[in-house]
């Protein structure tokens, strides 16, 4: 009994957050304090307990210390204005020639969101920049928000952003000691969706239409800035090639360029995201409770009596982005989804690998933030220029979360995340 009322505990901080806009991870706190502490040794006659220290182990020190770090270092760069000088540069190089800046729009993302940031950091920077400058040269706000949403997801889930960071440690805790398979596996997804979305917003029609001079701004870096990008270019390198703490070098940068005043240290510090955090942390205590409670295993047994071999990969796909539709992809759908993998691979007599479901269930939580709904269809939908039909951009961005997810689950159907073996 203890599991399944875990389970429903678990479902029910999730709809709460939904309805009431209250973060997740601060509803996770209390639920896990009172489930765990007070009511899991009644609900499974005194086989289940857990003190108050039980309940505070389950906070993920290691993935919120990388988040933090991370955050900071790029808040910094936000405050002073470093990422918005950068992703305004770039788009400039296109000269006008319209039919470039969708792709310049999906390189940008994808490339900037990959150094660390993520999908969520970055889309949150460069969409008032992309839809802005979509929109001055004539390009449909939906064109240049797809193209940054998925750009920011095909760079964004590395094991280095805050996103990847969680994918990558809870897929090591299942057994998956490569992530590369994952990465390539949502890189490829997001480049197929961009090209599809390029293709469904009139991309093509852009080849045929005359030049714009439109975002061809001419860029400079003040000092400051100059201090930032090489800063985070040297720290970014120390994590890549000398693989260094990511969390410790990006707290080592941020202090630094604090010492340097390259930026307001109160806004830098305020800029650190404190909402990501409590709701990873937060829901990592109550899924840990959901785990000791058995829900996990409760929850594997369940999708395992579903899935095949040839379905499990699709199942879980989808099943992540029902999840991902109405919570957080990193702060509920992997904590959740990704413990059952070593069950259901047991289940299925290794017929299925650790990697393949692991992408199945990163792919499918993320491919459907596209949602106005969620958060990176919410901030592009904030981006929208002036003149934009807001209530048939929400519509288009929901179709497009809709389209994602049955592709996701499509793509593992045919095999594609059993590349990884």
């Amino acid at each position: 009994m203890a599991a399944y009322f875990s389970l429903a505990v678990l479902v029910v901080v999730v709809l709460i957050s939904y309805f009431t806009n209250v973060n997740a991870g601060v509803l996770g706190i209390l639920f896990a304090f009172v489930t765990g502490v007070y009511l899991l040794g009644s609900l499974s006659a005194g086989e289940v307990t857990m003190t108050a220290k039980n309940v505070i182990a389950g906070w993920p020190n290691s993935t919120i210390m990388t988040l933090m770090g991370m955050t900071f270092l790029f808040g910094i760069a936000k405050v002073n204005g470093t990422l918005e000088n950068v992703a305004k540069f770039i788009v400039s190089l296109v000269r006008g020639k319209r039919v470039l800046l969708p792709f310049v729009f999906f390189l940008l993302s994808a490339v900037l969101s990959y150094v660390g940031p993520g999908p969520v950091v970055m889309v949150a920077i460069i969409a008032p920049i992309t839809l802005a400058a979509g929109g001055a040269a004539g390009i449909s706000d939906e064109l240049s928000g797809f193209s940054t949403i998925t750009g920011c997801l095909a760079g964004g889930l590395n094991k280095i952003t805050p996103s990847g960071v969680i994918a990558y440690e809870r897929g090591m805790e299942v057994g998956v000691m490569d992530y590369n398979p994952v990465f390539l596996s949502c890189m490829l997804i997001s480049i197929v969706l961009f090209a599809c979305y390029f293709v469904f917003y009139g991309g093509l029609k852009l080849a045929k239409e005359g030049s714009s001079n439109a975002a061809s701004e001419k860029i400079t870096f003040d000092k400051n800035q100059t201090i930032t990008l090489v800063i985070i270019a040297i720290a970014l390198l120390l994590i890549m090639i000398l693989k260094t703490d990511t969390a410790l070098t990006g707290f080592a940068a941020a202090a630094i360029l604090l010492v340097l005043k390259v930026a307001d240290q109160k806004k830098s510090i305020a800029a650190i995201s404190w909402n990501t955090i409590l709701l990873v942390g937060g829901m990592g205590m109550l899924v840990n409770v959901v785990s000791v409670a058995g829900g996990i295993d409760a929850l594997t047994a369940a999708l395992a009596t579903i899935a095949g071999p040839k379905t499990a990969a699709p199942i879980m796909s989808i099943t992540a982005s029902l999840m991902s539709a109405v919570s957080s992809a990193s702060g509920v759908v992997m904590p959740t989804l990704i413990p059952t993998i070593p069950g259901m691979v047991e289940a299925m007599g290794g017929a299925v690998s650790n990697s393949a479901l692991l992408s199945a269930i990163v792919v499918g939580a993320h491919m459907t933030t596209i949602s106005p709904m969620s958060t990176l269809g919410a901030m592009t939908l904030g981006a929208t220029n002036e003149g934009t039909n807001k209530e048939k951009f929400f519509t288009t961005l929901l179709i497009g979360a809709i389209f994602a997810a049955v592709f996701g689950a499509i793509i593992g159907g045919v095999g594609l995340f059993y590349l990884g073996g």
